[in-house]
């Protein structure tokens, strides 16, 4: 069946919103990613001090996998660059 042109307005608007809202989540994880990075880290590869939801003590490890539900990526290839 033949899909009229309301119809298929409404899956590409659909479909420009997901790309949008992908687009979007990505920049602030990259911004976020940025700011952790002056983020001094002890011996223990855990945070020197508090860092917006995490306290002085969180090993790094715990906040790269906030970062990877949070913002549905990969901490490795989206924001370290490693393929």
């Amino acid at each position: 069946m033949a899909r009229n042109n309301k119809e298929l307005n409404n899956i590409l608007v659909s479909r420009i919103n997901k790309v949008n809202n992908r687009v979007n989540k990505m920049k602030k994880a990259k911004k976020l990613w940025k700011e952790l990075g002056d983020i001094p880290i002890d011996e223990d590869e855990c945070i020197d001090e508090d860092w917006r939801y995490f306290d002085k003590g969180t090993h790094i490890e715990d906040i790269w996998h906030w970062f990877e539900e949070t913002f549905d990526l990969s901490v490795t290839v989206d924001l370290m660059g490693i393929k």
